[in-house]
């Protein structure tokens, strides 16, 4: 935890404030994973690869790959 968090975070009446900044920390990370992921599928598709390797290569399924192409 950086020294404003443990300055300001740890006091009794900002749990709620802690918890809402940790969700929203961790709702950002997911969405860059799943921003990526798609960088990673489409830079697959336009390498040459087919739907079926792209899918494979980054978990998506076959449909999620295919919706990205139109």
């Amino acid at each position: 935890m950086n020294e404003f968090a443990e300055k300001y975070i740890n006091l009794p009446m900002d749990i709620d404030m802690k918890n809402s900044l940790d969700t929203a920390r961790d709702e950002g990370k997911a969405e860059g994973i799943e921003e990526g992921i798609k960088r990673v599928a489409l830079n697959a598709l336009n390498m040459g690869k087919t739907v079926q390797e792209t899918a494979e290569l980054t978990g998506l399924t076959v449909a999620e790959v295919e919706g990205m192409m139109q």
